[in-house]
């Protein structure tokens, strides 16, 4: 189907340009949420994108900048629901998606953007969403702790709401959720880990800083590695001793109250809150749990660490380089994946002569190398990395904007493959949670000199097949004339 657009009261309408053609259906009836607008600004539309004529969700303004999903755990899992933000000049919104339903609901308004740098985090059953908040939406105002808000996932209404919080993980019941405290001197010098059973919180356990030799914390992290116990890092800094900075990895038993420190290591260069290097991941079968830390190449790259829980030793996976976010810069790279299950671990490492290589990890399989990707040539990027809905296969685009082809991992095998050469745009694809398929956007050409346009098309991951949606331009009489930007957000399907 073939499309202009127009302005009409400020937001972007659909004008038939060839209503008689229809899109595709796609597979299992599903469809795909899309930001399209007029190329040139001047306003733009949410669409969800399927069988018959697209459906407008969302009018945009033309001062909208960023149309994006709300973290890497972005999707509920039980798939039905998709949080993402819209970033209107310098106030960014967070919404919530139900299904294919086109109405949608606002979960926050003007929230930093480092809310989304965290990521919304589902329940496991999918009943609760919860997120981070700052005070204020400037990117300079972020800190190590944020207010934590949880809402009600069905009614979006307000269950939980905590304040000096550094990070949380969701659970079956409520929340684990570690705060950090300031003294006299506004220097953090307690980490509490805190327990939310959906009802009333209680502090379990309270670490407290060496003050003898003047340590502060930095930052701190959480996961849950039983329905007894977490998994909690600190970094900190002191200034006497062990000056340089550090990081203590405590096991932490909730019945008994009782923190365990299982390790003690030296980081390469301070924590920054925004960079969101200090994650703790706990391998679902808890034998192992790995660290992203900070290196000392880039304030928007890490390390990742190892520790076998038998046997807590420090062993450093990937010494640097490791692609993290910077608030206010896009990423050179994909950021670090997690698996809807959890068992697997994507991140990019780009090296001090930008050569790029991709790395999945088998959390469940800490002592097995990892599954890795070299780049093809210097200055390549690996873009678009996702893990598909079942967690077997491993999603991602390889190469420049100019030149680019889109792949798969076989995570059983380990053998990558090429399923279609384009000049797909590198920042905008769509992995479905449901079926093996992906929507990206190719940037082709009608003739040369004319303006490239943009197609939205659908790839399906086991056959490499390529399927064109919608052509973002009106090529009638063989020119390129209102041309129109694809972003596919994210797949939807109907109830069950």
């Amino acid at each position: 189907m073939r499309i202009g657009l127009a302005i009409i009261i400020g937001w972007l309408v659909l004008i038939g340009v060839s209503s008689a053609q229809e899109i595709p259906s796609l597979p299992d009836e599903q469809q795909i949420l899309v930001w399209a607008q007029p190329v040139g600004g001047g306003g733009g539309s949410l669409l969800l994108m399927g069988a018959g004529e697209p459906q407008t969700v969302l009018p945009l303004s033309s001062s909208v900048s960023s149309v994006a999903l709300c973290g890497v755990r972005a999707t509920s899992p039980d798939g039905r629901l998709v949080a993402f933000s819209v970033t209107d000049g310098s106030t960014t919104n967070l919404y919530q998606m139900r299904d294919n339903s086109p109405r949608l609901g606002i979960l926050s308004n003007n929230i930093n953007p480092m809310t989304c740098v965290v990521g919304v985090k589902y329940a496991p059953d999918s009943a609760r969403v919860g997120y981070l908040t700052w005070a204020s939406p400037a990117v300079g105002a972020i800190t190590p702790v944020a207010r934590l808000l949880i809402h009600n996932a069905e009614t979006l209404a307000l269950v939980g709401n905590f304040e000096n919080v550094a990070d949380f993980t969701m659970t079956e019941e409520g929340a684990s959720f570690v705060t950090m405290f300031r003294n006299a001197q506004n220097e953090f010098v307690e980490v509490g880990v805190n327990v939310w059973d959906g009802t009333s919180t209680r502090e379990v356990t309270t670490l407290v800083s060496n003050q003898s030799d003047g340590c502060v914390y930095a930052s701190a992290s959480v996961d849950r590695i039983t329905a007894t116990q977490v998994m909690v890092t600190v970094g900190f800094r002191c200034r006497r001793g062990m000056t340089a900075t550090q990081y203590q990895l405590y096991s932490v038993d909730l019945e008994t109250r009782i923190a365990t420190l299982l390790l003690q290591g030296q980081a390469k260069t301070q924590f920054l809150p925004s960079s969101r290097t200090n994650q703790v991941i706990v391998a679902p079968n808890g034998e192992a749990v790995f660290q992203l830390l900070p290196d000392n190449l880039r304030t928007d790259s890490g390390v990742l660490v190892g520790v076998q829980l038998s046997a807590p030793v420090e062993r450093v996976l990937l010494p640097g380089a490791i692609q993290m976010p910077q608030v206010g810069r896009p990423p050179a790279n994909s950021l670090p994946v997690l698996s809807s299950d959890g068992r697997w671990l994507a991140v990019v490492v780009n090296d001090a002569n930008n050569n790029a290589t991709l790395y999945a990890y088998d959390l469940d399989a800490a002592t097995i190398p990892p599954i890795f990707v070299p780049s093809s040539s210097r200055g390549d990027r690996f873009s678009g990395v996702q893990f598909t809905g079942d967690s077997g296969t491993l999603f991602y685009l390889a190469g420049t904007p100019e030149v680019n082809a889109a792949f798969v991992v076989n995570l059983i095998t380990g053998v990558s493959s090429r399923l279609a050469r384009g000049r797909f745009k590198l920042e905008a694809a769509a992995v479905s949670p449901f079926t093996p398929t992906a929507a990206l956007v190719d940037s082709r050409t009608l003739t040369d000199g004319q303006p490239r346009y943009d197609t939205l098309v659908m790839l399906d991951l086991n056959t490499g097949a390529v399927t064109d949606l919608l052509v973002g331009a009106d090529l009638s009489d063989n020119r390129v004339r209102d041309r129109v930007s694809f972003v596919p957000i994210a797949w939807r399907k109907p109830a069950n």
